[in-house]
């Protein structure tokens, strides 16, 4: 988690401020528990999945926030570019 949002993970720790749970969730659950283990999937796998899943659901702050996250794990800006026309071109 701290890779993909690096500085901004305080100011998005903020919006959920009046929502703990939703934070708990998010932070134990979600990035912890499922997108944490590694042993399956790598970090550049993981972040094109979920980078793909956000897209699709038209989440365009979330989708930019994971954007920067491909290339905070390594992936080129070309490469970035590529997905983001592939799943743009899906959605149609």
């Amino acid at each position: 988690m701290s890779t993909i949002y690096r500085h901004n993970i305080t100011a998005i720790d903020d919006m959920f401020a009046a929502h703990k749970d939703i934070l708990f969730i998010n932070h134990e659950i979600t990035y912890g528990l499922f997108l944490g283990d590694m042993s399956i999937l790598g970090p550049v796998d993981t972040e094109m999945v979920v980078l793909a899943g956000i897209m699709i659901q038209n989440l365009p702050t979330e989708t930019a926030w994971h954007l920067r996250g491909m290339r905070r794990v390594g992936v080129s800006r070309e490469d970035v570019e590529v997905v983001q026309q592939c799943v743009s071109v899906t959605l149609g």
